[in-house]
This record gives C-alpha cells, structure tokens and sequence, in this order.
C-alpha cells in the first residue's frame, strides 16, 4: 500500500515565524529612534535667547505674581516681568507665562513673553507660538 504523505498549507514554519517576530521588533524598534531623533531636533531648533544670570536667577526661584525689574532683558531695557503660570513642556522643559512691561511694552500695557529652563539655572526667552487673542474666535 503507497504511503500518503501531506503537506500542511497555510501555516507558517516556526522558522518564519520567528523571522516575521524580529521584523516586526525591527520595525517598532525604527520607529521608537526616528522619533526620538525628531524629538531631539526639535529642541535643539526651540532654542531662544538667554535670559543672562540675573532674570534666570530670578525665574528659578520666582513664583506666580512674583514682579522683578531689570535693566537689561531680551525683551528690551528697563523692563518689569511678571510671572504667571510655569507648566512642563511638550519639549521636556519647565517654561513660564510671563509678562514684560517698559519699555517692552511701549504700544500700550504689558506684552505676553515666555522663558524656558535649559540646564539647571539658565532659562532662555522663547517665541511666542501660540497666544490667545482678545475677541477672536474660539474653536
């Protein structure tokens, strides 16, 4: 009597099996660097003016509402900034709502600015990206 002999169709050999698992790790493992280094390049193009000792001095240890003056700022000469709300990032850093009144502010009142720590004392002034205007529209 011949003897039958049958090959299993639509499994996979545990050799492919393991061989689509490490791909697949491969894959997520890609991934995992490609946003990291986006992350990175990111910061690294967030970078803004620094502050100088005496302003970061002040932000390290300052408060909401706490007021300094200053002779000397990114933000021009002879200017006050207050501290409102410090919040965490999306880029890592401590940042805090600021504003700048003085000469700063010439137009009228005090102007929105933001600082940001980097290192353990040093704080740079950062663009504004996004800022809530008075009678605009509210999506």
């Amino acid at each position: 009597m011949p003897q039958r002999f049958h090959r299993r169709t639509g499994s996979p050999s545990r050799l492919s099996g393991w061989l689509a698992a490490g791909l697949g790790l491969a894959l997520l493992a890609g991934c995992a660097s490609s946003s990291r280094m986006q992350l990175d390049s990111t910061v690294a193009a967030m970078d803004g003016t620094p502050v100088g000792p005496e302003i970061s001095a002040f932000l390290s240890t300052a408060t909401s509402g706490s007021i300094a003056q200053f002779a000397q700022s990114p933000w021009g000469a002879n200017v006050s900034v207050i501290v409102h709300e410090r919040y965490f990032a999306a880029s890592g850093r401590t940042c805090a709502q600021l504003s700048v009144g003085g000469a700063a502010a010439a137009q009228g009142g005090e102007q929105p600015a933001l600082a940001c720590r980097v290192g353990d004392a040093q704080w740079q002034a950062q663009r504004l990206v996004t800022r809530v205007v008075p009678g605009g529209n509210s999506w």
